[in-house]
């Protein structure tokens, strides 16, 4: 008897040293015996907030490293392997998003710009975009609410203490005399608006108000633009509508007052007189203005001896006026900007004339397809002196 239970006892730890199994944890439950792991395949498509195509967005399950990224048509298929999974949606540009899956098989995702992110990319030229934190080059940008509080009546004028490294001079004061800008003091830079070389007359006759940013590209970063990079490159890019936004009209103006603050004002008749005479009694010279002489120009009622006042005669407070009005929205297919502008800068020395201009702006861009975009530009600039 004693030796049957010895048997069986040695069989039953034999059998149980066969079957002998560590639980298996998966999420918050303990599955045992038979655990499995369910898998989940979904698919969907990414847009933007128009609605377009997103390529190249990240898709990636959460803890894993399993992952893709979307098709030119924005689409996605991924296999989950985690009991329950979550989604992230991420890329540069855009706000990132974590969607749990719950047994879900299609999710479709519509992706917001990230303003903040944005204003880490900078445009280099030809539409190559990179992070400023990777570029080898100096790039300095300019937005489109540091330009509008200028009030400088060319565009040369608005880049004055916004952009280290930039030289700036203005030879003399005339109303509408433009700014020379020397990047690190090496001369004229390279003007490109929309991506068109332009002079820098045609810079300086923008409306500041039409222009969406300015980017100063210094040293390696303006070779993409060739030899006549040389000096550096000013890149303007104006404003355009938005696809998918309602009419909006924004009126803009200003009135103000130039006068001349540090000029010298000559002496009055009596400090003159008195003190051109101390200076004959000095030099034991004869007098130029006797005692009636004096008396008269100091009375200053008797014709030949009333003083004149030649400060101002010659200078005045001028005014300097500006408005503008601008039109802009979009459909789902044409977005459109147009703007008029009128600028007027009087002289502050009197019957010198002044500066008068007014500017056209007009962008239009039109989706033919989803790969075909075809725009237009108009710009007229008619100013005077």
């Amino acid at each position: 008897m004693c030796l049957f239970r010895l048997i069986c006892i040695a069989c039953l730890a034999t059998f149980a040293g066969t079957v002998a199994y560590e639980p298996v944890y998966a999420g918050t439950s303990y599955l045992g015996w038979w655990s499995t792991q369910s898998e989940i395949n979904v698919k969907g498509k990414i847009v933007d907030q128009a609605g377009h195509s997103l390529e190249g967005i990240a898709v990636i399950e959460r803890g894993t490293q399993n992952g893709m990224t979307t098709d030119h048509d924005g689409n996605y298929s991924l296999t989950c392997t985690t009991s329950e999974p979550y989604l992230i949606f991420s890329s540069i540009g855009y706000v990132s998003q974590t969607i749990a899956v719950n047994g879900r098989t299609v999710i479709n995702v519509t992706l917001k710009e990230d303003v903040e992110s944005l204003s880490e990319v900078v445009v280099l030229g030809f539409g190559t975009t990179q992070r400023k934190e990777s570029l080898t080059g100096a790039i300095s940008s300019v937005g489109e609410g540091d330009i509008s509080r200028s009030l400088a009546s060319t565009t040369s004028g608005t880049l004055v203490g916004k952009v280290a490294g930039i030289n700036s001079r203005q030879s003399d004061g005339r109303p509408g005399a433009s700014t020379s800008i020397q990047i690190r003091n090496m001369g004229t830079p390279l003007y490109v608006i929309d991506g068109v070389i332009k002079d820098e007359g045609q810079f300086n006759n923008l409306d500041v108000n039409d222009i969406e940013q300015m980017s100063i590209l210094k040293d390696a970063s303006a070779a993409i633009y060739g030899v006549r990079a040389g000096n550096g490159v000013v890149v303007v890019t104006t404003k355009h509508g938005k696809l998918n936004t309602a009419p909006t009209v924004e009126v803009t103006g200003y009135y103000g007052w130039q006068n001349i603050s540090r000029m010298a004002k000559p002496a009055d008749i009596d400090t003159y007189l008195s003190h051109y005479i101390a200076s004959q009694t000095v030099q034991g010279s004869s007098y130029t203005y006797s005692k009636e002489d004096y008396a008269k120009w100091l009375e200053g009622k008797e014709d030949g001896y009333r003083p004149f006042n030649w400060y101002d005669f010659i200078w005045k407070t001028s005014p300097q006026t500006y408005i503008s009005v601008n039109a802009q929205g979009g459909s789902d297919k044409i977005n459109y900007y147009f703007s008029i502008g009128d600028l007027k800068q009087e002289a502050a020395i009197r019957n010198y004339g002044g500066f008068y201009r007014t500017n056209v702006q007009m962008n239009i861009d039109a989706k033919i397809t989803e790969k075909l975009t075809v725009g237009a530009s108009i710009w007229l600039p008619a100013g005077k002196e």
